[in-house]
Order: structure tokens, then C-alpha cells, then sequence
């Protein structure tokens, strides 16, 4: 009898293996691999150790040959059915083989056979459907929290963890029909196909997928995140099992429940760490047939790129998206989530009618996967699905409100970081011209709402101990700096135009406020950002693209006119609430009745109002001096005196560089004469528009502050066009001479003196015709002046005046808007009154005077001798000098220049400066007579100081004399000497 067999060798099979069951186990090199009946698992696995050459035997024979032939070679005869499962049998036991083979030949050449052998839908759908859960017998489904369990696997690592798990969990199964029964859930099976699947062609792709999408939908609800099974299998439960029954084996009684209790506590470890591990393979079988899903959608997009017909039309029809959305949106982890968001991102692109009922739902995922999940991939993906659902919402002429307000509602459960990022996507998905006004009125309305909103107790002692660090987290602040951020994304001519859309969208958004906190913000926003260097870089680079820069400041200037003449009306109403509740214009007539109301509209009106002339001043360093000047004109046209005072004075700022201007242009390089005369002539075309605006009647009536920028801008274009375009300029002169002579505002009559300067100055010879009249203005205003100056109270103001930097005739001639509010300050000041103004007055008349003498000298005998009146008066000459009035004390030295007069030291000078000027100006001819004539005029003023400048003028005239000129006049001269010399007088 023969011998029996020790005990670790098993007994010999009942029923003897065929070779189809031993080439499969061969294949997947262990005896519980699917599709191996009971008769091969009996088989001693060291068997299979030793029997590597066989199976590379094995690898070479199925790679030698189709799968059919190799069929018929083992069973002979087969069906057709018969012929599929066996097919998938082989596929499924080439993957385990490639995955999990100790011997890396084994593996390298199961990867090859697998690559070349065919694989068809009818090989696929049998194991697909059989990894159904059977029915009353579902996955056991694991509840996750929302938080994410990690970082997303790589897809290299993913197939032989899950060929791992599956060789583990691989039961005994028959071997009929494709693995398994359908309704017995073996669904490591399916993964394991799933896998070889996201690299290998299928054929049959319409059937493959409407079966992965029938499986997908019963997994949605199964679904565990993909790392959970490592920590709850990471305890051993079969270990700890173990160790529970032989510690019970040799316990005593005592002791018995205890182990009872323990064996429980494993049994129910085990069944957690089972159910975790069947929610985890339905977790990547979901990723598994969404990226499956996602190959044969973006195969079909790129046939759809390529207008030619292909076999993933068919497959891509039965595609579900309501099913995809779900699954993205009940993931249980990143790598589930993103797998679904890619899907979504080239169905948007491959079908845009089916997505745009779930747009919005899209959206909110990407903000769970970015508020959740902060990896790269993940956002990357997000912002890719992102971009792809947005063309189909445009392109079904939907608003992009909607978007952009989904999207910056999610910001502050963002990280700070991705912010930005979600932003952009959506911006650069859109028209950029539609959708950045949109986008940043929506973030300003939101820091809007941020700012009303009512602050808890204690925050403003918290801020103020956190410093800078509060502030940056306040909502108010980095949504701003979003909105900034934001609209850098953008070229600088686009820019623009979104932003003069932005001025009337944040007032529609307010109901048409003007004044509401949301527009004021607005314009505030817009004013800093045209002050940028790169605006200003990007306009003094020229070219076409500083053209389309034009464009876009032309519109926001308009934009900006219009807010403002909206406020100026809105203003009206409320200064006169009964005239227009009667005319009908005004329908919240019944708020202004409460005066604290009113005045609160008031002040936020004066804000706008100033916010847009602080836009108006950015405007100047980037916006072209002629749309720049003539919108500023249309603005002073308007209603309002407010307003045409402010724009006016920001007109003469801009006219102030107008030297500056026809400077550039002479000298711009690579433009013809022809075209630089050109951009000459239109610039100053421009500035000459201001013309009609000081001959306009309705100046008159305007307020004196208006009055005075008026020739301010005035002035300030004879500076920069008088010697080129003096008609027009000139035609208008009379309207400036009679401010100067007529005006009640000592303020206006320096302005019209000052105009007459500059006329002078820049005409020259072409004045002659105005002479009479703006020499008897300006002298009507110095013998006014020296009257009202000659006291010692007028004195006295006069220093203090002098001590404020007012009255020199630089700054009485200057247009700039700090000598407009110095002038301003002295109209309304009180302290020196009339005499500080007259001190004013007088500084632009002597300013006057010597541009008359310097340009026009000649011209002037007839009125010299009232000139050299007004020239000799104590008010005009410095104090302290020659034991006149305000001599020095014994021992002191005399004051520079001292004359014995009233005047301060700048009016003084300007005198000094005249009375110089006029020797080397006029002729000797025409000056000696009349300086003789007021010898008498000189010795009665009082003092010895008008006498002595009256002989420094005659010794100044006979030192510049030529020896025939002087050989004329030298009895003259000596006839004044010895009147002037004698004792009597």
C-alpha cells in the first residue's frame, strides 16, 4: 500500500484540471486567480513557483497566436459565448500577471501580450455588469467627513495596489461565463479590467461605456476616499484574530469573557476595515470609469476639431452628465472629484447644449474642490472645468452676473492664494471687455457691503492690536486688491474701456444712486488705477497702441462728464426740493423733508463729486491734451457754478504744458514737417476754445472764484499760443482789460492783470491796437493801489501778506491750481483786509507794467509821464532809506536798497525791476522830457526817496546814452542836475 503523504501536502484533486483551467493559472501565476476552478486551487502552490519557464511558455503561445486559435487548440469546437468568456478570462489573468508576477520576464511579457492582444466589448460588459452589487446584498457604504483624506494618488502606483487587492480578495470562482455570475459584486474584477482599459483601445466603445456609466451610477452612493483603507487595515485584523483564539485556548475560565470580548472587538475591526475597503475599490472604480469616460469623450472632441465622423459619436451620446455632476458632486475625496471635473471640462467642450443647465452646479464644485482641496492638480483642474462650462453659458446668451457672482460669494471660503487664480480663469474664459466690468463691480459691491457692514464689539480694538495684519484680512481690503489685481490681467487700452463701463454699472447696481457708496468706491477705484506708471508708460511709448489708449480715455472722460452732471442735478433738486417735486423731476421728494437726511445726501454728493475731478486729474498724465481740454470745456458748459469753476481750473492746469506740448511735437522723430504742423494746429485749436467761454455772457453772472479761473485758462493759453495764434486770443483781450479795470473782486482784477501780462509778453507789437486800453487799466490799478497802501495799517498787512507768499507777480500771474487757492485764501481772508488785497492787486498791475514796458516801450510816451508817477510813489519803494519815513536807528546799517518808502520787499523789487527796465526800453528822446517833468511830483511825495529813484533813472538813461544822443540831450541833463540840487527844494 502506498505510503501516506505528509501533512503539508495536500491530497490529489478529485477531479484532474484541463489544460484551459491550467493555462490560466498558469498565466496569472497563482492558484486562486479568476476563472480557476476548485480542482486547480487544491493544487500545491509551490507548484507554481517552480513553474516560471512554463509560464513565459504559456505568455509566448497566447502572444504567438489569436485567442481563438488557441481555443480550438485546448477545448477543440467552441461557441461563441464561449469563445468571450474564455477571452476575458485570459484578459483579466494577463492583468493580474502583469501586475503582481514574482518574476520580472513574467511581467514585462504579460504587459506585451496584453498590448497586442485585442480586447472587444463582449470581453468587457459580461465583467462590468457582473461586479454589479447583487440585489438586498449592496457594498457596505462608509460614511466620510468633508474634509479630504490627502494628496491624490499617482495613476503608475494605483494599478498594482488595487491588483493587489484584488488577488487578495479573489475568491473561487467557476468557471463559466466571464469570471463570475452577474449579481455576485465582484467588483476587484472589474477594476482590474478598468485599468488595462485607461491605456488599451476597446472595440465596441458605445457598449463599454453605457455599461462603466450603469456601473458608475451604482457606485455613487458607495463611494469611500481612496487612502482610507491603508489606516484601517494598517492594524492586522487577521492577526489580531488569531492571537485573540490562542490566548483563549490556554486562558483560564476567569478569563474566558475577556476573550469573548476581545474576539468580538476583532471580528467587528474586521468587518470595519472590510467595509472600508469595498467603499474604497468603489471610490477608484468611479475614477477608473470617469477617466475611461473622459478618454472616449476627448477622442470624439478632437474628430469634432477634425470635422470627420469617427466610432466615438456613439459612445459619446450615451455619455450621462446629470450622472457625471452627481458623482463630482458626492466624491469622497480629490481623486474621485477631479476625475469627474476633467470629464465635465471636455463634455462642456464636446456637447455646450447639454452642459448649460448645470453651469451653476459646476461652479460650486470647483469652489468645494478649492476651498477643500489646496494641492496644484486639483486646482488646476478646477480652473480647467471652469473655463470649459463658460463658453456654453455665453453662447446661449446668457449674463455673466450669475458666474461672477457665484464665484466671488465663494472667495472668502477660499484660500487667499487661489483666489486670484479662480478669477482669472473666469476672466479669461469671457469676452474681456464684457466680463471685467461685471467682475469688478461685483468685488466692489461686495467690500461695499463689507464696509457697511455693522462692526462686533471689540473689533476695532482688535484691529488696532493686530495692525496691518487686521487690515489685509479685512474683506474690504483684499477684495480691493483683487479688483486691482484683477483688472491688471487685462491690455491697458481694454482696461480703460472696462472701466468707463464700470462708472455706469456701479449706479445701475446702486438703483441709480449717483451718490451711493458703491459708485463712490467705484470712481475712487478708477482715479488710482490711471495713475499707474504703466498707463503712463504705455501712453509716451505713441503708436497704435496709444491710439486705442485715447479710446479708452475718451470713454471714461464721457462717463465721467455724465456722473457729474447727474450729480450736479441731483444737487439742484435737493437745494430747490419744492421746484422740483413740482416740475416732476425728482420722485424721492419725500426723503429730502428730513434736513439730516438731505445733508447727508449732501456730503456723499460733494464726495462723488470730488472723487470724479480726482479721475479728471489722473485723466491729465495719459489722456491727450486736445480731448482732454475740450472735454473739460463741455464740463464747463454744464449747469452749475461749482463744476465750471473746477473745470476750468483743471483746464488751465493742462494749458500750463502747452509749451511743453508743441516742444514734443517740434521735435518727434520719424514724423513729416507737414504732419507735425498738423498735430500743432489741432492742439491749439483746442486750447483756443477756451475763448468763447470768457466772452460768454453768462460770466458775468457766475461767482468771482469762477470769474478768476476763467482767465486763469485764459492766461494760461496766451502762455502757450499767444505768439503763434494771436487773433483769437486777442479778440477776446477786451473781455480780460475790462475784469482788470471794472471788477468788484480784487482777486478777478489781479487775474485780468495778470492776462494782460501775458498778452504783452506773447504779442507783442500786435497789442498796440489794445494799448490804450490796458495801459489805463493797468495804471487806473496801481494808482488805486498805491493810494490804499500808503498808510502805515496798510503796511503792516502788507508784511503779513508778504510773510504768506502772496503778492509777488510770479504767483499773481501763475495758473496753477495752488496759486488759484492762494488767491482764493486772499479774497476770503479777513486779516488785512481791503489793504492785503490792494497789496495783491498791486503786485499783478506792476507784473503788467513791466511786461508793457519790456515789449512795448516805444509805444508808451504818451502815458510815461503817469507811469513814472505811479513808479515814484512811496508805496512802490523799499523802507528804511536816506532819513525818510522808517529810517534806521543811529548805528544801524541801512537796509539793501532802502528808498524811504512803504512797500514790502517783493513789491519793491517788482518796482525796482520797472524802473530799470525803462532807460534800456524807451528811447532817450521819448523818456528824458517826461522824467524831468516829474522832478516837482518827486520833492512834493515827502521824504527823500522818490527823488532818489528819480535820479537813478536819469543816471541810468544818460549812462546807456551814445556819445551823439548824449551830445544832444546834455544841457538838458544838466539844467534837471542843478534843479534837483538846488537848496531851495
Amino acid at each position: 500500500p502506498p505510503e501516506p503523504l505528509p501533512p503539508h501536502i495536500p491530497p490529489p484533486p478529485a477531479t484532474a484540471p484541463s489544460a484551459r483551467d491550467l493555462l490560466l493559472a498558469l498565466l496569472a501565476c497563482s492558484p486562486s486567480s479568476p476563472g480557476v476552478p476548485p480542482a486547480v486551487v487544491s493544487t500545491s502552490r509551490a507548484w507554481f513557483d517552480i513553474a516560471t519557464p512554463l509560464r513565459l511558455a504559456a505568455l509566448h503561445a497566447v502572444r504567438a497566436g489569436p485567442p481563438l486559435h488557441l481555443m480550438q487548440a485546448l477545448q477543440g469546437r467552441s461557441s461563441s459565448q464561449q469563445q468571450h468568456q474564455f477571452h476575458a478570462s485570459l484578459v483579466l489573468s494577463l492583468a493580474i500577471s502583469s501586475a503582481s508576477d514574482a518574476s520580472p520576464e513574467c511581467r514585462a511579457a504579460a504587459s506585451a501580450v496584453i498590448e497586442a492582444l485585442p480586447v472587444s466589448d463582449a470581453a468587457v460588459v459580461p465583467v462590468l455588469h457582473a461586479a454589479m452589487p447583487a440585489s438586498g446584498q449592496p457594498l457596505q457604504q462608509q460614511q466620510h467627513p468633508e474634509a479630504e483624506a490627502g494628496v491624490q494618488e499617482t495613476p503608475s502606483k494605483k494599478p498594482k495596489k488595487s491588483s493587489k487587492r484584488a488577488n487578495a480578495d479573489a475568491g473561487g470562482a467557476d468557471g463559466s461565463g466571464a469570471s463570475v455570475a452577474p449579481g455576485e459584486g465582484r467588483l476587484d474584477l472589474a477594476v482590474l479590467l478598468l485599468e488595462v482599459l485607461q491605456w488599451k483601445a476597446v472595440q465596441g466603445e458605445e457598449r463599454v461605456v453605457a455599461a462603466a456609466q450603469q456601473l458608475l451610477e451604482a457606485l455613487a452612493d458607495l463611494m469611500g476616499p481612496l487612502a482610507q483603507p491603508h489606516s484601517a487595515l494598517a492594524s492586522s485584523p487577521e492577526s489580531d484574530d488569531e492571537g485573540a483564539a490562542a490566548g483563549a485556548e490556554g486562558a483560564p475560565a476567569s478569563s474566558k469573557k475577556a476573550s469573548k470580548r476581545q474576539q468580538k472587538q476583532a471580528a467587528e475591526a474586521a468587518a470595519a476595515a472590510a467595509s472600508a475597503a469595498s467603499s474604497s475599490l468603489a471610490g477608484y472604480a468611479a475614477q477608473l470609469i470617469l477617466t475611461l469616460m473622459e478618454g472616449v469623450a476627448r477622442r470624439h472632441l478632437q474628430q469634432q476639431q477634425q470635422q470627420r465622423a469617427g466610432p466615438g459619436g456613439e459612445a459619446l451620446g450615451v455619455l450621462s452628465l446629470p450622472l457625471v455632476v452627481r458623482v463630482a458632486q458626492q466624491a469622497p475625496d480629490s481623486a474621485v472629484r477631479n476625475a469627474a471635473l476633467s470629464l465635465l471640462a471636455v463634455l462642456a467642450a464636446a456637447k455646450p447644449a447639454a452642459v448649460l443647465s448645470h453651469v451653476l452646479e459646476v461652479l460650486a464644485i470647483v469652489h468645494r474642490s478649492s476651498a477643500t482641496t489646496d494641492d496644484t492638480y486639483s486646482h488646476r483642474v478646477g480652473l480647467t472645468a471652469l473655463s470649459a462650462v463658460v463658453p456654453a453659458w455665453l453662447e446661449a446668451g446668457k449674463g455673466l452676473q450669475d458666474l461672477w457672482a457665484s464665484v466671488v460669494d465663494a472667495l472668502p471660503s477660499l484660500p487667499a492664494h487661489r483666489r486670484l487664480g479662480l478669477l482669472s480663469a473666469l476672466l479669461q474664459a469671457s469676452p474681456q471687455e464684457a466680463s471685467l466690468p461685471c467682475a469688478l463691480v461685483t468685488l466692489l459691491q461686495a467690500a461695499a457691503c463689507a464696509l457697511e457692514a455693522p462692526h462686533p464689539e471689540g473689533a476695532e480694538k482688535e484691529q488696532e492690536r493686530l495692525g496691518e495684519a487686521a487690515a489685509a484680512m479685512r474683506p474690504s481690503e483684499w477684495l480691493l486688491d483683487l479688483a486691482t489685481q484683477l483688472s491688471l490681467q487685462v491690455p491697458h487700452d481694454v482696461r480703460l474701456l472696462c472701466f468707463a463701463a464700470l462708472l455706469p454699472a456701479s449706479v445701475q447696481a446702486a438703483s441709480d444712486e449717483a451718490a451711493a457708496l458703491l459708485p463712490r468706491i467705484a470712481v475712487t477705484f478708477v482715479a488710482e488705477q490711471i495713475k499707474s506708471r504703466s498707463l503712463r508708460a504705455h501712453h509716451t511709448q505713441g503708436g497704435a497702441s496709444s491710439d486705442e489708449l485715447q479710446k479708452g480715455c475718451e470713454a471714461l472722460m464721457a462717463q465721467a462728464l455724465a456722473q457729474v452732471q447727474a450729480l450736479v442735478s441731483a444737487r439742484e433738486q435737493l437745494a430747490h426740493p419744492d421746484s422740483a417735486a413740482k416740475k416732476g423731476s425728482s420722485k424721492k421728494s419725500g426723503k429730502t423733508s428730513d434736513a439730516s437726511s438731505v445733508r447727508r445726501q449732501e456730503r456723499a454728493i460733494r464726495l462723488s463729486i470730488e472723487g470724479l475731478y480726482r479721475l479728471f486729474e489722473g485723466l491729465q498724465a495719459i489722456m491727450a491734451s486736445q480731448s482732454y481740454m475740450e472735454a473739460l470745456l463741455r464740463l464747463a458748459a454744464s449747469p452749475g457754478d461749482k463744476v465750471c469753476r473746477r473745470a476750468l481750473r483743471l483746464f488751465a492746469d493742462k494749458a500750463a504744458s502747452l509749451p511743453t506740448e508743441f516742444e514734443r511735437i517740434t521735435h518727434q522723430p520719424g514724423i513729416s514737417k507737414k504732419d507735425k504742423e498738423a498735430k500743432a494746429h489741432s492742439l491749439a485749436t483746442s486750447a483756443l476754445k477756451v475763448c468763447p467761454v470768457l466772452s460768454s455772457p453768462s460770466l458775468g453772472s457766475a461767482s468771482s472764484l469762477t470769474r478768476q479761473a476763467a482767465l486763469l485758462a485764459y492766461t494760461s493759453v496766451l502762455r502757450g499760443c499767444g505768439s503763434s495764434y494771436p487773433q483769437p486770443l486777442l479778440a477776446v483781450l477786451p473781455t480780460a482789460v475790462k475784469c482788470a479795470s471794472e471788477d468788484a473782486s480784487c482777486a478777478v482784477r489781479g487775474s485780468g492783470l495778470a492776462a494782460i501780462a501775458a498778452a504783452a509778453h506773447m504779442c507783442g507789437a500786435q497789442l498796440v491796437p489794445m494799448l490804450p486800453q490796458a495801459s489805463a487799466a493797468v495804471l487806473n490799478a496801481m494808482e488805486s493801489t498805491c493810494s490804499k497802501l500808503s498808510t502805515p495799517t496798510a503796511l503792516a498787512a502788507a508784511e503779513q501778506r508778504a510773510a504768506a507768499g502772496v503778492g509777488h507777480p510770479a504767483q499773481a500771474a501763475a495758473p496753477d491750481a495752488a496759486t488759484a487757492s492762494k488767491q482764493q485764501a486772499a479774497e476770503d481772508a479777513e486779516e488785512g483786509g481791503e489793504d492785503a488785497e490792494a497789496a495783491v492787486e498791486l503786485a499783478a498791475a506792476l507784473s503788467a507794467l513791466g511786461a508793457l514796458v519790456q515789449k512795448l516801450g516805444p509805444f508808451l510816451s504818451p502815458y510815461l509821464p503817469r507811469l513814472l508817477r505811479a513808479l515814484l510813489h512811496p508805496a512802490t519803494l523799499a523802507r528804511g532809506a536816506l532819513g525818510g519815513k522808517g529810517a534806521p536807528s543811529a548805528g544801524a546799517a541801512p537796509s539793501a536798497g532802502g528808498e524811504g518808502g512803504t512797500a514790502s520787499p517783493s513789491i519793491a523789487a517788482a518796482a525796482n525791476a520797472v524802473r530799470a527796465s525803462l532807460p534800456s526800453c524807451v528811447p532817450a528822446r521819448l523818456l528824458l522830457q517826461p522824467l524831468f517833468g516829474c522832478l516837482p511830483h518827486a520833492m512834493a511825495a515827502g521824504g527823500m526817496g522818490p527823488t532818489a529813484a528819480l535820479m537813478r533813472m536819469v543816471a541810468a538813461a544818460a549812462a546807456g546814452m551814445e556819445a551823439s544822443v548824449a551830445a544832444a540831450h546834455h544841457e538838458a541833463i544838466f539844467g534837471f542836475l542843478l534843479r534837483a540840487l538846488g537848496g531851495r527844494h
